[in-house]
């Protein structure tokens, strides 16, 4: 998935660098668009990267990346939570 926004954002800024340079313009209309979209990209990817957190899933429990304590009052369980172990 990250590699697919890579592609991307590799794809919209070369379309951009081609359109602002190899234009006769540089008040061309595609130029700005690609300037434009290439922007887009790079803000899409800043944010998808922004948004990715290390949070534990079920299977990190199982792989030992994670342990499960649970609180007990005298024998019964009253609260549970996760604890991620950090590398």
């Amino acid at each position: 998935m990250i590699m697919f926004f890579i592609l991307i954002l590799f794809i919209a800024i070369g379309f951009s660098i081609f359109a602002l340079f190899f234009t006769d313009s540089v008040h061309s209309p595609i130029a700005w668009v690609s300037l434009i979209v290439a922007l887009l990209c790079i803000y899409s990817l800043a944010s998808k990267f922004a948004t990715m957190s290390e949070q534990p899933k079920a299977i990190d429990v199982y792989r030992g990346k994670t342990e499960l304590r649970v609180t007990y009052e005298g024998k019964i369980p009253v609260d549970s939570c996760v604890i991620y172990k950090r590398k």
